[in-house]
């Protein structure tokens, strides 16, 4: 089983090498991505995913690494990006104060938030989400005193 590796040598420039000895360490790709910095970067066994600094991300297959495949949505620097570890999602952010969570296999946005700061890092986490019951916050609103509406206000 081969573990890829990615050098970024140059801030355009991605090459990919694995844990076989006959290379010597020598990259076996190298890709040059437009003329502006990658700025973040994940990869699974078999993609790599990377932003620049325009707002573009794209994935490079590692098997065949001839082209970049484009997804669209992201604006400004995209400072990172976090693949799921189970489910087929990359999560990126940036500059444009958005949080994107995109489907890799249809390449779509599926949910954009806006969060009202300038994101620097995303992580999944395999922790299960946490339900609330409805139950509490009734009990929570039913505890609460009752104001008199003032005079200005209507009633």
């Amino acid at each position: 089983n081969l573990i890829p590796i990615f050098c970024v040598w140059e801030p355009t420039t991605i090459s990919t090498d694995s844990t076989i000895p006959e290379l010597n360490g020598a990259p076996f790709s190298t890709k040059s991505w437009e003329e502006l910095p990658i700025i973040s970067l994940t990869a699974n066994d078999k993609e790599c995913f990377m932003g620049n600094s325009k707002g573009d991300i794209a994935k490079i297959d590692l098997r065949n690494p001839k082209d970049f495949i484009k997804f669209r949505g992201a604006v400004g620097s995209v400072r990172s990006l976090a693949l799921h570890p189970h489910e087929p999602f990359l999560a990126s952010v940036g500059l444009d104060r958005h949080l994107r969570v995109h489907n890799i296999v249809t390449k779509e946005v599926e949910q954009k938030l806006y969060l009202k700061t300038k994101l620097n890092c995303v992580v999944f986490t395999d922790e299960p989400v946490v339900q609330k019951d409805k139950e509490d916050d009734e009990d929570i609103w039913n505890e609460l005193e009752s104001t008199k509406p003032s005079k200005k206000q209507k009633v």
